[in-house]
């Protein structure tokens, strides 16, 4: 309905635009050829950038700098959020006593994203998380949960960890998009690489 809206309010503008001949006067005309330019400019732009504004070599140096990220190790992890310590002891015993993880994080857990899982978070980079809960997994050896409650601004996490492996960096070729997006940032090298197109596109033009 909204799209309808707007289609036809633009269609009644023009209409009314060359009703009233206002579409024919010298300076709208002028500030609608300067708009076309700008957005081409921007569309030009930002596909040169795409396609071929961005060397390897700058694509290594932005790479160099974020690698370091994605290193390290993956924990997968269960865990069990209540409000409560004394609900998180409760627990603790039941699990001691011989009951499953994963049923009682279905029964108890307030993480709605994982309690249907079982309590499942999958592989998370320590990161990711809050502090104390970071703090806890990493020290806890594969298939070991915390005896204690681990309190965070959650609530009260139990914490169990199934396993470790190194993470996997993502190569250049998957980062790309977002390495050009970071350097996009810094308005020094925007202007650079305008500069840049337009002397290759002068370079290729025959100006008389």
């Amino acid at each position: 309905e909204r799209a309808r809206d707007m289609l036809i309010t633009r269609e009644l503008i023009n209409q009314e635009a060359l009703n009233r001949g206002v579409i024919a006067n010298p300076a709208v005309q002028d500030q609608l050829e300067e708009a076309r330019l700008n957005i081409l400019v921007g569309a030009v732009f930002d596909d040169y950038i795409k396609r071929d504004g961005v060397t390897d070599v700058e694509l290594k140096a932005a790479y160099d700098q974020v690698k370091g990220q994605f290193e390290g190790k993956e924990y997968k992890v269960r865990h069990i959020l209540v409000e409560k310590e004394a609900e998180a002891k409760a627990i603790i015993s039941k699990l001691k006593a011989g009951e499953k993880f994963e049923d009682l994080a279905k029964a108890n857990s307030k993480d709605p994203g994982s309690a249907v899982n079982g309590g499942d978070l999958n592989w998370m980079n320590p990161q990711a998380l809050v502090p104390e809960f970071s703090k806890a997994m990493v020290a806890l050896d594969k298939g070991q949960m915390t005896d204690k409650p681990v309190k965070s601004q959650f609530g009260f996490h139990i914490i169990k960890l199934e396993d470790v492996r190194e993470s996997k960096v993502p190569t250049v070729a998957e980062l790309k998009p977002q390495l050009i997006q970071m350097m996009a940032q810094d308005q020094n090298w925007q202007k650079a690489k305008f500069e840049e197109m337009l002397a290759k596109l002068k370079s290729k033009a025959k100006v008389q």
